[in-house]
């Protein structure tokens, strides 16, 4: 839905939608976090953009949207 909303301009919707989903504990993937960045460049919520880029990086989101696993020596 996310990215649904993002490709047709419903910056807002994407926004409101992605937070919605950090409330109800759903964990977003690499594909949802990637769509809402670009609804946050496209809307100009540089603010917004920067917190998602920070979720990214805090929860250790690879390609794949699942943690990095650490391998061990």
């Amino acid at each position: 839905m996310i990215r649904g909303f993002a490709n047709v301009g419903q910056y807002e919707e994407t926004l409101a939608l992605f937070h919605d989903m950090e409330i109800l504990v759903f964990r977003p993937n690499t594909l949802t976090s990637l769509s809402t960045l670009s609804a946050c460049a496209s809307h100009g919520a540089l603010e917004a953009g920067a917190w998602i880029h920070s979720y990214v990086d805090n929860n250790d989101l690879n390609r794949d949207g699942l943690p990095e696993e650490t391998s061990s020596p």
